[in-house]
Protein backbone atom coordinates (compact mmCIF):
# COMPACT_ATOMS: atom_id res chain seq x y z
CA UNK A 1 0.00 0.00 0.00
CA UNK A 2 1.53 3.20 -1.35
CA UNK A 3 -1.10 5.93 -1.47
CA UNK A 4 -1.14 7.47 2.16
CA UNK A 5 1.78 8.43 3.50
CA UNK A 6 1.70 5.75 6.62
CA UNK A 7 3.70 2.74 7.78
CA UNK A 8 1.83 -0.66 7.13
CA UNK A 9 2.57 -3.76 8.62
CA UNK A 10 2.41 -7.24 7.63
CA UNK A 11 2.98 -11.03 8.47
CA UNK A 12 2.13 -14.51 7.43
CA UNK A 13 -0.72 -16.76 9.33
CA UNK A 14 0.20 -20.51 8.86
CA UNK A 15 -2.25 -23.14 9.71
CA UNK A 16 -0.76 -26.86 9.04
CA UNK A 17 -4.33 -28.75 8.89
CA UNK A 18 -5.93 -29.02 12.48
CA UNK A 19 -2.84 -27.27 14.24
CA UNK A 20 -2.74 -24.19 15.56
CA UNK A 21 -2.04 -21.52 13.36
CA UNK A 22 1.53 -19.89 13.96
CA UNK A 23 2.52 -16.00 12.80
CA UNK A 24 5.76 -14.87 10.88
CA UNK A 25 7.90 -12.02 11.99
CA UNK A 26 6.43 -8.77 10.85
CA UNK A 27 7.57 -6.77 8.15
CA UNK A 28 6.80 -2.91 7.97
CA UNK A 29 6.57 -0.83 5.18
CA UNK A 30 7.06 3.23 5.91
CA UNK A 31 5.37 4.77 2.92
CA UNK A 32 6.86 8.96 3.06
CA UNK A 33 5.03 12.35 2.33
CA UNK A 34 6.07 13.77 -0.89
CA UNK A 35 9.07 15.87 -0.18
CA UNK A 36 8.25 20.09 0.20
CA UNK A 37 11.04 22.30 -0.53
CA UNK A 38 9.46 25.35 1.08
CA UNK A 39 10.88 28.95 0.24
CA UNK A 40 13.93 31.13 1.35
CA UNK A 41 11.98 34.29 1.63
CA UNK A 42 14.52 36.99 0.55
CA UNK A 43 15.64 37.08 -3.23
CA UNK A 44 18.99 39.18 -2.63
CA UNK A 45 20.86 40.88 0.26
CA UNK A 46 23.42 43.81 -0.44
CA UNK A 47 26.09 44.06 2.14
CA UNK A 48 29.50 45.81 2.71
CA UNK A 49 33.23 44.08 3.04
CA UNK A 50 33.73 42.45 6.46
CA UNK A 51 29.77 42.79 7.56
CA UNK A 52 28.30 40.59 9.85
CA UNK A 53 26.66 37.43 8.19
CA UNK A 54 23.17 37.46 7.57
CA UNK A 55 20.90 34.38 8.14
CA UNK A 56 19.06 32.64 5.61
CA UNK A 57 15.78 30.85 7.00
CA UNK A 58 14.17 28.10 4.96
CA UNK A 59 10.38 27.79 6.16
CA UNK A 60 7.51 26.07 4.71
CA UNK A 61 9.19 22.22 3.87
CA UNK A 62 8.59 18.94 4.72
CA UNK A 63 11.60 17.02 4.92
CA UNK A 64 13.91 14.91 6.90
CA UNK A 65 17.05 16.24 5.25
CA UNK A 66 17.99 19.67 4.46
CA UNK A 67 21.79 20.35 2.66
CA UNK A 68 22.48 23.36 1.97
CA UNK A 69 24.82 24.52 -1.44
CA UNK A 70 26.55 27.72 -2.86
CA UNK A 71 28.20 29.06 -5.77
CA UNK A 72 29.22 31.70 -7.82
CA UNK A 73 27.22 31.22 -10.90
CA UNK A 74 23.15 30.94 -10.80
CA UNK A 75 21.63 27.89 -11.53
CA UNK A 76 24.75 26.32 -11.25
CA UNK A 77 25.20 25.63 -7.46
CA UNK A 78 27.52 22.67 -6.98
CA UNK A 79 29.31 23.78 -3.82
CA UNK A 80 28.44 21.94 -0.55
CA UNK A 81 28.32 24.52 2.41
CA UNK A 82 30.01 22.86 5.38
CA UNK A 83 28.20 21.55 8.38
CA UNK A 84 25.26 23.19 7.87
CA UNK A 85 21.97 20.97 7.28
CA UNK A 86 19.18 22.78 9.34
CA UNK A 87 16.72 24.91 8.64
CA UNK A 88 19.25 28.38 8.46
CA UNK A 89 22.67 28.84 8.12
CA UNK A 90 24.56 32.17 8.62
CA UNK A 91 28.39 31.80 10.00
CA UNK A 92 29.37 30.22 6.95
CA UNK A 93 28.11 32.86 4.40
CA UNK A 94 30.73 34.91 2.55
CA UNK A 95 30.57 38.38 3.63
CA UNK A 96 34.42 39.08 1.97
CA UNK A 97 34.72 41.18 -0.98
CA UNK A 98 38.63 42.05 -0.80
CA UNK A 99 40.25 45.06 -3.30
CA UNK A 100 38.09 46.39 -5.49
CA UNK A 101 35.65 43.96 -6.91
CA UNK A 102 32.14 43.59 -5.66
CA UNK A 103 31.63 39.76 -4.91
CA UNK A 104 28.44 37.67 -5.27
CA UNK A 105 27.62 33.97 -3.94
CA UNK A 106 24.49 32.63 -4.44
CA UNK A 107 22.63 30.20 -1.95
CA UNK A 108 20.11 27.32 -1.63
CA UNK A 109 18.68 24.17 -0.08
CA UNK A 110 18.54 21.02 -0.93
CA UNK A 111 15.32 19.41 0.49
CA UNK A 112 14.77 15.41 0.66
CA UNK A 113 12.08 13.46 3.03
CA UNK A 114 12.03 10.51 3.70
CA UNK A 115 12.83 8.30 0.29
CA UNK A 116 11.02 10.55 -1.94
CA UNK A 117 12.69 12.77 -4.18
CA UNK A 118 15.09 15.81 -3.60
CA UNK A 119 13.76 18.79 -4.69
CA UNK A 120 15.98 22.38 -4.42
CA UNK A 121 14.74 25.93 -3.03
CA UNK A 122 15.02 29.09 -4.95
CA UNK A 123 18.17 30.59 -4.77
CA UNK A 124 19.27 33.41 -2.94
CA UNK A 125 21.83 36.13 -3.92
CA UNK A 126 24.16 38.09 -1.21
CA UNK A 127 26.28 40.55 -2.94
CA UNK A 128 29.35 42.13 -0.74
CA UNK A 129 30.79 45.41 -2.02
CA UNK A 130 34.71 46.20 -1.63
CA UNK A 131 35.07 49.17 0.93
CA UNK A 132 35.08 52.55 0.09
CA UNK A 133 38.73 53.48 -0.71
CA UNK A 134 40.67 56.71 -1.96
CA UNK A 135 44.29 57.50 -2.26
CA UNK A 136 46.04 60.62 -1.51
CA UNK A 137 45.81 63.72 -3.60
CA UNK A 138 49.66 64.51 -4.62
CA UNK A 139 51.43 67.38 -2.41
CA UNK A 140 51.30 70.01 -5.31
CA UNK A 141 48.08 70.15 -5.78
CA UNK A 142 46.80 69.85 -2.32
CA UNK A 143 47.75 73.91 -1.36
CA UNK A 144 47.10 76.00 -4.24
CA UNK A 145 47.28 80.11 -4.67
CA UNK A 146 45.76 82.25 -7.43
CA UNK A 147 45.01 85.80 -8.10
CA UNK A 148 42.01 87.09 -7.43
CA UNK A 149 39.83 86.74 -11.05
CA UNK A 150 42.84 85.08 -12.90
CA UNK A 151 41.73 81.44 -14.01
CA UNK A 152 43.12 78.65 -12.69
CA UNK A 153 45.49 77.01 -14.88
CA UNK A 154 45.36 73.46 -16.54
CA UNK A 155 48.11 72.55 -14.25
CA UNK A 156 45.78 73.43 -10.87
CA UNK A 157 43.19 70.41 -11.81
CA UNK A 158 42.58 68.21 -8.36
CA UNK A 159 43.13 64.44 -9.44
CA UNK A 160 41.99 61.69 -7.01
CA UNK A 161 44.85 59.14 -7.99
CA UNK A 162 43.14 56.00 -6.85
CA UNK A 163 39.70 55.02 -5.65
CA UNK A 164 37.65 52.10 -4.99
CA UNK A 165 33.48 53.27 -5.50
CA UNK A 166 31.82 56.76 -7.04
CA UNK A 167 32.88 60.01 -6.61
CA UNK A 168 31.26 63.17 -6.05
CA UNK A 169 33.23 66.46 -5.32
CA UNK A 170 32.31 68.95 -2.97
CA UNK A 171 33.54 72.24 -1.28
CA UNK A 172 33.58 75.10 0.95
CA UNK A 173 34.13 78.14 2.18
CA UNK A 174 36.10 78.48 5.63
CA UNK A 175 32.79 78.93 7.18
CA UNK A 176 30.98 76.91 5.76
CA UNK A 177 29.51 73.42 5.70
CA UNK A 178 31.16 71.35 2.36
CA UNK A 179 28.10 70.92 -0.52
CA UNK A 180 27.88 68.90 -3.52
CA UNK A 181 29.58 70.29 -6.70
CA UNK A 182 26.81 69.49 -9.54
CA UNK A 183 28.46 66.81 -12.29
CA UNK A 184 31.05 66.70 -10.82
CA UNK A 185 32.10 63.14 -10.44
CA UNK A 186 34.90 61.70 -11.81
CA UNK A 187 38.16 61.30 -10.45
CA UNK A 188 39.88 65.05 -11.80
CA UNK A 189 38.33 68.23 -10.38
CA UNK A 190 39.08 70.16 -13.41
CA UNK A 191 40.80 73.48 -13.10
CA UNK A 192 37.73 75.45 -14.20
CA UNK A 193 35.70 74.60 -11.22
CA UNK A 194 37.96 76.17 -8.81
CA UNK A 195 36.44 79.30 -7.48
CA UNK A 196 39.12 82.25 -8.43
CA UNK A 197 36.51 85.70 -8.04
CA UNK A 198 36.82 86.45 -4.45
CA UNK A 199 39.62 86.53 -1.81
CA UNK A 200 39.31 83.91 0.29
CA UNK A 201 40.36 79.80 0.45
CA UNK A 202 38.24 77.28 -0.47
CA UNK A 203 38.38 74.12 0.35
CA UNK A 204 37.79 70.79 -1.87
CA UNK A 205 37.38 67.23 -1.42
CA UNK A 206 35.84 63.89 -3.00
CA UNK A 207 33.68 61.79 -1.38
CA UNK A 208 33.83 58.15 -2.14
CA UNK A 209 31.12 55.59 -1.80
CA UNK A 210 30.90 52.09 -2.82
CA UNK A 211 27.90 50.18 -3.36
CA UNK A 212 26.28 50.11 0.66
CA UNK A 213 29.65 51.09 1.90
CA UNK A 214 30.04 53.66 3.98
CA UNK A 215 31.23 56.73 2.26
CA UNK A 216 35.04 58.05 3.00
CA UNK A 217 37.03 61.69 1.88
CA UNK A 218 39.66 62.39 0.71
CA UNK A 219 42.74 64.72 1.55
Amino acid sequence: QTGTATTSYYRAKVTSGVCPSIYSDTASVQVDAATIAGSISSTSVLLCNGSTPPTITLTGNLSTRIEWVSGAISGSLTSTTPAQSGQTISSVINTSAPGSTQVTNYYQALVTNGKCSTIPTNEIAITVDPRSQAGSIIPSQKVQQVCIGSPASSLQNIVLPTHVGTIQWESTWPSGSYANMTGLTTATLPNTNLQTGTATTSYYRAKVTSGVCPSIYSD
